[in-house]
């Protein structure tokens, strides 16, 4: 059975997170309890510059299945690593974290990134969450687009086999490669496309289908096997 994220547009926005236009006051306290628990979580120092509050539910189109993007705000020049570097190591610890703990705001999943204070955001909602102030406040559109349904199923359908041959894999490199795909993805498909890109309407049914889910679970599922060490009796 897929999941299908119809595209839907409110009057206002989620009244679960936000007064109006500014974030509950006991939702930005808990996010900032979220923010300080990564920190801590971490094992190489992140200087976080702003956090981000971000993507669907940052905007008109949220619905029952949206999640809550955070994205913390830093810069890789400053870490004392090449960027790349940076990059990747920050992607593991924002992958470990999510996998190690699973966190909603009243129902709602909270989906956490790392980001260089560098990179560009394409949400049509950007919320400050240090300064509790709009950096791009969203606007009520008059109709949701059209979307490319059977483009969207293919590539889809396509991807969906991918995550099937990884999630049947014996190795925790190959699924960590299918989500890392997965998400970058959506990375690109929000720079070029927004909201509406096929490959972020992709990306929201695998997650509403509990695809990344399942390959969270089994990338730590072959991690922890990689890691032991079998009691071999003794001859």
């Amino acid at each position: 059975m897929v999941l299908l994220e119809k595209v839907e547009i409110h009057d206002e926005l989620n009244p679960i997170l936000w007064e109006g236009d500014k974030l509950k006051e006991e939702v930005q306290s808990r996010l900032m309890e979220i923010v300080e628990e990564f920190q801590e979580f971490v094992s190489i120092p992140i200087h976080i510059i702003d956090v981000y509050v971000l993507g669907s539910n940052a905007q008109y189109n949220y619905t029952e299945h949206s999640d809550l993007d955070l994205h913390l705000i830093t810069n890789f020049v400053t870490s004392e690593m090449s960027e790349d570097i940076a990059e990747a190591l920050y992607n593991y610890e924002k992958a470990s974290f999510n996998g190690h703990y699973d966190i909603d705001i009243k129902g709602i999943p909270v989906e956490l990134y790392v980001q260089d204070v560098k990179a560009m955001n394409a949400s049509k909602g950007v919320y400050s969450l240090y300064r509790n102030e709009w950096i791009t406040k969203p606007e009520k559109e008059l109709e949701p687009p059209e979307l490319d349904d059977d483009k969207i199923d293919l590539e889809y359908n396509e991807l969906k086999d991918e995550v099937e041959i990884a999630l049947a894999s014996n190795k925790s490199s190959d699924v960590a490669d299918m989500i890392d795909k997965i998400y970058l993805m959506r990375r690109e498909s929000l720079a070029q496309d927004g909201e509406y890109g096929v490959g972020n309407q992709v990306f929201k049914k695998l997650r509403n289908n509990r695809y990344l889910d399942k390959l969270k679970d089994r990338m730590y599922e072959l991690r922890s096997d990689e890691l032991s060490l079998e009691n071999l009796q003794r001859r």
